[in-house]
């Protein structure tokens, strides 16, 4: 893209499935959860010989690479979170017990 940059983009659901073949579920849905893909990302970046990158999402991508940066900073050099509702606002009506 420009020299001495790489652009790598990862669809968060093929990262997991990719790296992890796609693994069955638990009850707590833990193999989808947003630490769980972070990880799944960063093993991708490394496995792409990167080992400290910058990084953007959007939408449920922006989650899942907010819980890259706070569980792995030394890999993240930037960060950019792009139209992701914040959590505690978008999980409101869940909370209700409201479908949307």
């Amino acid at each position: 893209m420009f020299d001495g940059f790489r652009l790598d983009r990862i669809d968060v659901g093929a990262a997991t499935w990719r790296v992890r073949s796609k693994p069955p579920t638990t009850s707590e849905h833990a193999p989808y959860s947003k630490r769980a893909m972070a990880a799944d990302c960063l093993a991708l970046m490394r496995e792409l010989g990167h080992e400290r990158f910058a990084v953007a999402g959007h939408d449920r991508g922006g989650y899942v690479t907010f819980r890259l940066a706070m569980d792995h900073p030394p890999a993240v050099s930037h960060l950019a979170v792009l139209a992701a509702i914040p959590i505690w606002r978008g999980s409101r009506p869940l909370q209700r017990g409201i479908r949307r």
